[in-house]
């Protein structure tokens, strides 16, 4: 049986053979990434020109296509020597399309974790069981996506991944959370900010469950290290739901709020918008009183009205 792993530094081959044959595959570079990239479209043949322009797209297409059958042929000999029947792991079809035989008895790593994520994170709601699973799985994901290759069909796929990785850590957070268990859902949340520290939603359920817990110490130092990395990365503050959150915890909350910049600004906008309208309001009524007198014929002036002004003038 191959062990495939494709989450993580580079691509890992093990044989689990029967300690004779067993041990970690040598695959040369180029290889290695073909292997990875049938794995990826394990599901759907590739065919050789479509192969061939990822791999040497910058090559003349009969280049292209004897690189790929070299590689394919290296390949082959590693994974599939003379003892291994044809077709266990590499698939060709009648029209030559290339594909990874995913019904073999390869374990490969990001299968196993897609399968076990995709369906929960479809559902609305987590059961224990479903808890459960999603702990496995991310426990799978040692790294993004062979993060030793920037070939553009690995981009979108490592991008695809990770983004799965991380909502699976947000539903373990969520699930343990309601679950009143915040010990786990810190350390899930932490697993997040690890991948992508500038998620403020993350930092801000920490700090809350800190508080919730009676860490106040830990708490606050959540939420200082929330506000560096805005100020250092983004060159923003944190927003005022974060920083209520921490005042919160700190116990401060109440007598902070009449001193906060955030809010005395907002006062003086509010305050000047209603005296411009109690002004447009003032400037109406006397517009409406002297409409009613010319329609009455009581005046011999014209009204004219411009802007916020009113101005009468003889006929």
């Amino acid at each position: 049986m191959l062990k495939i792993k494709l989450l993580g530094h580079r691509c890992s081959v093990i044989w689990g053979g029967d300690g004779t044959n067993g041990g970690s595959l040598q695959l040369q570079p180029v290889a290695a990434s073909l292997l990875a990239y049938l794995v990826l479209q394990r599901e759907r043949p590739q065919p050789r020109d479509v192969v061939a322009a990822a791999f040497w797209g910058e090559m003349p297409t009969a280049e292209a296509r004897r690189r790929l059958n070299t590689a394919l042929w290296r390949l082959r000999r590693v994974i599939e020597p003379a003892y291994v029947p044809r077709g266990t792991y590499l698939l060709v079809e009648p029209s030559g399309a290339l594909s990874f035989n995913c019904r073999s008895d390869a374990c490969v790593d990001v299968a196993r974790f897609e399968t076990a994520v995709t369906p929960i994170l479809g559902r609305a709601t987590t059961s224990a069981a479903d808890a459960e699973r999603l702990a496995g799985a991310v426990g799978l994901y040692a790294g993004d996506l062979l993060e030793d290759v920037d070939d553009n069909w690995v981009i979108l796929e490592r991008e695809r991944l990770r983004e799965l990785h991380i909502c699976a850590l947000a539903r373990l957070v969520t699930w343990h959370r309601a679950a009143g268990e915040p010990d786990a859902a810190l350390r899930f949340g932490q697993a997040i900010l690890d991948r992508d520290p500038l998620r403020e939603d993350v930092h801000r359920a920490m700090i809350e469950m800190h508080a919730e817990v009676g860490r106040r110490a830990q708490a606050l130092r959540q939420y200082e290290i929330c506000r560096r990395i805005l100020s250092e990365e983004l060159g923003v503050d944190p927003l005022p739901e974060t920083t209520a959150a921490a005042r919160i915890a700190a116990g401060t909350y109440t007598a902070a709020v009449p001193g906060n910049d955030h809010a005395a600004r907002l006062i003086d906008h509010l305050t000047r918008a209603e005296d411009e309208l109690r002004s447009l309001a003032d400037v109406l009524k006397r517009a409406v009183d002297e409409l009613r007198a010319l329609a009455a014929g009581t005046t011999g002036e014209v009204l004219k009205v411009s802007g916020d002004a009113v101005e009468m003038s003889r006929r």
